[in-house]
């Protein structure tokens, strides 16, 4: 195995434990959204301090839960095509035109911002 496919594996784990990591804290976010979303409607409807003003609060937290969620997303589907396109090739075994298997990938924060 060529040194290039070795640094491939390890950054193949990383972005695999990164999309791992984001898809906990999104499960996490939606979990937060739903908790926040029900305390507002039971401070909004409860007896004693019925206030339906705090339903204002309901868009606001979801355009700020929507753009965390979407972050996510976002992340986690960059880090699979840096996956399939940048990593795909060095880690199969064969010979496949136009790769050249000895130079060294790119790490995914360096991959991201490349233009």
């Amino acid at each position: 195995m060529t040194e290039a496919h070795e640094l491939a594996k390890v950054y193949y784990a990383a972005a695999r434990a990164e999309i791992l990591q984001r898809l906990a804290l999104r499960e996490q976010v939606l979990l937060a959204g739903v908790a926040a979303f029900g305390a507002i409607a039971g401070l909004a409807l409860s007896g004693k301090m019925a206030n339906l003003n705090v339903v204002v609060l309901f868009p606001l937290l979801s355009f700020a839960f929507s753009i965390v969620l979407f972050r996510h997303h976002f992340l986690m589907k960059s880090l699979g095509e840096y996956i399939v396109t940048v990593l795909g090739p060095h880690l199969r075994e064969g010979d496949e035109e136009g790769t050249d298997k000895t130079a060294m990938p790119p790490h995914w924060d360096a991959w991201l911002r490349i233009p």
